[in-house]
């Protein structure tokens, strides 16, 4: 609402309380990170930090975020760029680079934490790192999970999602799998277009127009971000013939948002659908239908 705060596109939003302050860490394009604090049921404010390279020439005000996941444990906001790694921490007031890697081509590069925080899955180009923590949330190592690679040629992975049950969600750019990694198993996720949607001429094939965000509620509801088509609602089916998941409804600019391309999705406790895209934040209500944005 700030007309002399200039409006970038925001990749992540995370958000930490520490005693009675609230914190919100915001991920911008190409603008760094920005820590925002508020006291209860006082308005948020742009608030400082401090920043730790660990010896890489970093310029934080211009790292290009990408993608950004809260730690189960320690609230911990973990941060995924071009080229580097990073933690966010409001407790410290800190923001730290953990590593780096090599540049790779996309535009999307995933974070997603198991709902134990004992691993979280990054992905960089056509590879998906695996990190380990223990059970303080403290980082313990990392590998690259080259079996996957070895059974999927996967083509730039846009995102990724950790169901309840440790099952991965993984979403690239011509392709929907179901990954098991305690047994390296991966399961290909047919998409299936109801007759009405499957009718629309403005809609293609979900994978064609690529999915960049993921979220699982409740209900059994697997939503779907999308570069060009919205929101799909979906629903896990499970049967003889393997996992699918049927499109219950999209969600697009005929429905009231203001962009199709969708980054981040997010449900609260009210169980109403948060989403971010080049236009700011939408609310989404899956019951009345109703979509408010911001």
């Amino acid at each position: 609402k700030n007309l002399n705060y200039p409006a970038y596109v925001v990749r992540g939003v995370t958000k930490q309380r520490v005693g009675q302050d609230r914190y919100l860490w915001i991920g911008l394009d190409d603008r760094g990170i920005e820590l925002w604090q508020s006291k209860l049921s006082e308005n948020f404010q742009l608030g400082s930090f401090t920043t730790v390279d660990n010896g890489h020439e970093v310029d934080f005000s211009r790292l290009r975020i990408r993608s950004m996941a809260t730690h189960p444990i320690t609230e911990e906001t973990w941060f995924n760029t071009v080229g580097f790694l990073g933690i966010a921490d409001a407790e410290d007031r800190t923001v730290t680079i953990h590593s780096s890697h090599d540049e790779s081509f996309g535009r999307h590069r995933a974070l997603a934490f198991s709902p134990d925080g004992r691993y979280l899955y990054q992905s960089i180009g056509e590879t998906l790192i695996e990190h380990e923590f223990d059970s303080m949330g403290h980082w313990v190592s990392a590998r690259p999970l080259d079996w996957l690679s070895e059974k999927v040629n996967f083509f730039r992975l846009g995102a990724i999602h950790v169901l309840p049950d440790g099952v991965l969600i993984v979403a690239a750019e011509d392709a929907l799998f179901a990954v098991t990694p305690w047994n390296q198993a991966v399961y290909p996720l047919e998409i299936k277009l109801p007759k009405g949607i499957a009718e629309n001429p403005n809609l293609n094939n979900p994978v064609e127009d690529r999915v960049i965000s993921l979220l699982a509620s409740s209900n059994n509801t697997l939503w779907l971000g999308t570069e060009a088509l919205g929101v799909l609602e979906t629903e896990i089916q499970t049967g003889p013939e393997g996992i699918s998941i049927e499109v219950k409804r999209a969600w697009n600019e005929d429905a009231g948002l203001p962009d199709v391309t969708i980054y981040g999705i997010a449900e609260d406790a009210a169980g109403q659908i948060w989403v971010s895209s080049n236009r700011g934040l939408s609310r989404i209500n899956p019951v009345t239908s109703e979509i408010l944005n911001f």
